[in-house]
């Protein structure tokens, strides 16, 4: 095969994903923004309440409408630490958020199907409860470490007129956002076309499951990976023929738990808290990814990978949709400069979290 084909193909690869998913992720941007400004805050002492297996529910439940990566949970997490008895809850939804955000959930359907992208939740809520459950019951009611920040008084502010609300979700949805998920997840279709179905991952796949998934698992914690960019990544690779199981485990273990994570809960816990934060994440994460593999494989999934025919049959939403997302960056990029953007991708890798982290 000449340069010029091998390039081609790989175009034809990176439009189709993109093409693909666009419709999803307008949506999500959308309902995010919506949800941010329509949907009331209350204050975080029912977090607190109830059993811990409700509280663990609790904690992701306040997870779902927001984009989030482990970078930017990091204020939401030490806010909640800070609930008397708010430990499950924040855990859960440290560990539940970058899996169970809209733009991660609707971006599984058109590139993993709805079977997978079913599993791939049901197997982040198991790993946030269980989790959360032996997080909570070692740390306790133990106060988190203080970490120089003083916790704001929840204050009901009189509701500005709609359209002011109105122009207020379309900036949380499609700026900030945006902002934060948007060059990863096209970082993550970049390398999903480079590395379609390739030799080593048909390696890969000819391991027996468990030691896929240990592997892909064990791949994942250490690095930074945002759950919607990993989606296209292994949606190629479950393509060549990679475990579905491994698939999860990759997907559950890389954006909830890598160094980023490990530090904030050694600062708000202890080194100790930490360890065995990670040490219960990756057994669960396991354990979890060999059941959701065995239901898989009964159930037939296979995920749909992208093809050059669908760029040839691309509908008019698909083309609208990457437009949108096109002008909205592109309005970014001249209202910010590239220089937010790089700080951006740089984000996960510093010890401080975002300044304009979603809010509770």
């Amino acid at each position: 095969m000449t340069i010029g084909a091998i390039v081609s193909e790989f175009g034809l690869r990176l439009i189709a994903n993109l093409l693909e998913v666009a419709p999803s992720l307008v949506l999500a941007y959308a309902i995010t923004g919506l949800a941010s400004e329509f949907v009331p805050a209350a204050s975080l002492a029912w977090l607190g309440k109830g059993s811990s297996f409700v509280r663990a529910l609790k904690g992701m439940a306040i997870a779902a409408p927001m984009p989030l990566c482990s970078c930017s949970a990091v204020p939401l997490f030490q806010r909640l630490s800070a609930v008397p008895g708010g430990g499950v809850a924040a855990f859960a939804f440290l560990l539940a958020g970058p899996e169970l955000g809209l733009d991660s959930v609707l971006i599984s359907i058109p590139l993993l199907g709805a079977p997978m992208t079913a599993l791939r939740t049901a197997a982040a809520v198991l790993v946030a409860v269980v989790v959360a459950l032996i997080l909570g019951r070692a740390v306790g009611d133990a106060a988190p470490v203080p970490t120089g920040r003083r916790a704001m008084p929840v204050t009901t502010p009189i509701a500005p007129p709609v359209r002011e609300r109105m122009r207020r979700a379309f900036h949380f949805g499609f700026e900030e956002s945006l902002g934060h998920t948007l060059l990863w997840i096209l970082a993550g279709l970049l390398v999903a076309a480079l590395v379609a179905p390739t030799p080593a991952a048909a390696t890969v796949a000819s391991w027996p499951t468990p030691l896929q998934i240990l592997a892909l698992a064990a791949l994942g914690m250490p690095t930074y990976v945002c759950a919607s960019a990993a989606t296209p990544l292994v949606a190629t690779l479950l393509a060549s023929g990679v475990s579905p199981g491994a698939g999860i485990a990759f997907l559950i273990a890389g954006p909830a738990t890598n160094l980023t994570t490990f530090a904030l809960v050694a600062r708000c816990y202890g080194r100790p808290a930490a360890r065995l934060f990670t040490a219960s994440v990756l057994l669960t994460v396991v354990g979890v990814a060999w059941a959701a593999d065995s239901a898989a494989r009964r159930l037939d999934v296979e995920a749909p990978l992208a093809s050059s025919a669908v760029v040839e049959s691309a509908s008019v939403w698909q083309l609208v949709a990457v437009a949108l997302l096109g002008i909205a960056l592109s309005r970014l990029i001249i209202r910010r400069g590239w220089r937010h953007f790089v700080a951006e991708l740089r984000a996960p890798f510093a010890t401080v979290p975002h300044a304009d982290a979603p809010r509770l």
